[in-house]
């Protein structure tokens, strides 16, 4: 399980990142965002070769960050669970 960042213009960009290299993340909403519900959730990575992921302009970010945290959490207690057996 992982998180993609990707984009294109001219050229195409493409930042991944496994759950368990997640270390925190960062939401901002601005007072439009807040009217509008829409912000930014900043992924801070270990061990990558970025400083992070960015996902701006996410609708329900509350909801998408929740999503995040839940799904790396089940992942760590996945890990967890195989280094125990």
């Amino acid at each position: 399980m992982r998180v993609i960042e990707e984009y294109t213009f001219f050229g195409r960009t493409v930042k991944e990142t496994t759950l368990d290299k997640i270390t925190y993340i960062v939401f901002t909403q601005s007072l439009f965002g807040r009217i509008f519900n829409i912000g930014t959730i900043h992924i801070h990575t270990a061990r990558t070769g970025f400083l992070g992921i960015d996902f701006r302009n996410v609708k329900d970010p509350l909801v998408v960050r929740g999503l995040i945290i839940n799904a790396k959490d089940a992942y760590t207690k996945e890990k967890e669970k195989e280094k125990g057996e």
